[in-house]
Order: structure tokens, then sequence, then C-alpha cells
């Protein structure tokens, strides 16, 4: 008989797991989740900054829209402001003559900037006004 309890006894001590085991599984899920987190807040801050980037380069390039359809370009550097999902930004305008007496030329340089602390959009080109 007493083999037959002891029998019992090793199965029952066998049987489930220890706390340890418990407590190293708890902690990988704790790991996990906390890694989960960080990648789902980054993603989150890294599609914010793109689409700010989108909406500064499409005002700049209604910026070079509005350049092109006008007679004439003065040169030098204008400031104004656009509006970048619902935050004023501002929007710097640079034209430089660089053409000749035979070949009118004027490089165009607009600035946008999309993110507070020098974050900017930068498109350029040449305009023959």
């Amino acid at each position: 008989m007493k083999i037959c309890s002891k029998g019992k006894d090793s199965r029952r001590k066998s049987a489930g797991f220890t706390l340890v085991e418990v407590m190293f599984a708890a902690l990988i899920l704790v790991v996990l989740a906390l890694g989960s987190a960080a990648i789902l807040q980054q993603s989150g801050t890294t599609v914010a900054v793109q689409k700010n980037k989108r909406v500064a380069v499409e005002a700049a390039s209604r910026q070079f829209e509005g350049l092109r359809s006008a007679a004439s370009l003065a040169t030098g550097t204008f400031d104004s402001t656009v509006l970048i999902n619902g935050q004023t930004r501002k929007i710097t305008t640079i034209v430089d003559d660089i053409g000749n007496s035979t070949r009118p030329l004027k490089r165009v340089t607009v600035r946008v900037e999309y993110r507070p602390g020098g974050n900017e959009v930068v498109l350029e080109t040449y305009m023959d006004k």
C-alpha cells in the first residue's frame, strides 16, 4: 500500500506549474506587452509627422502654382503662414535672380515648417520670368 500512495504523491507533485515557472511566464508576457505598446506609440508618432510633412509639401506646391500664374516675380524673401493640421506654420518664399540679359531666370525656393524645431520641407524650382 505504501507503494501505491507514493505513486499518487509523485503524480500530484508533478501536476501543474511551479510558482517560479508562472512568474517567469508572466515576466515574458509583460516584456512583450511593453514592447508592443512602444512600437504602437512610435508608429502613431511617425504617422502624424508624415501627415504634417505631406501637408507641408502640398502647401509648397500651391505656393509654386501661385507664383507660376503671376505675371512677374519680384526678387527677395517673403514670409507668410500656412495652416497645417490646425497649427499655424511659417512658409518662406525666396526668389533669386540668376539669369542674364539674354535669358531672365529666377530660382524660387519655398520652405514650409511642418514641425517646430527647424523641421521643414524645401522645394526649389527655376522659372523664366
